[in-house]
């Protein structure tokens, strides 16, 4: 079972960062599986609403620069934490501005106690 869903939603003109988020604020997605045992109006997976904050310890993240639009998702258990880092080394991660992120690199953060982090002193 998938744990995240990213949409990427786009303005249909150009617009300021935070108009866009004026426009999205009372938007509420609801998913649903259209399985072989429901296929004509599917399975209930969940609704979302609201924006993200960046600033809440996200485990996402953009991959190579603050303008890319190459999420990643950060394992939050500290054993698969290492294993990531080994597979991703030459990776950087940043404060996705397309996800209305700083723009800042992030860093990824170790806990065994609490779920593991991307972060960064700047934001």
């Amino acid at each position: 079972m998938v744990d995240l869903i990213i949409l990427r939603l786009h303005p249909s003109s150009p617009m300021a960062a935070s108009e866009f988020r004026n426009v999205l604020a009372g938007l509420a997605i609801t998913a649903f599986d259209l399985t072989f045992a429901d296929t004509s109006e599917g399975v209930l997976l969940g609704t979302a609403s609201g924006l993200a904050n960046p600033h809440l310890g996200s485990t996402t993240a953009v991959i190579g620069h603050a303008d890319s639009e190459l999420p990643v998702v950060l394992p939050m258990e500290a054993i698969e934490l290492d294993d990531f880092r080994a597979r991703h080394a030459s990776q950087t991660y940043w404060c996705g501005v397309w996800l209305g992120g700083c723009g800042h690199q992030l860093f990824t953060k170790l806990y065994t106690d609490r779920a593991c982090s991307l972060s960064s002193s700047a934001c």
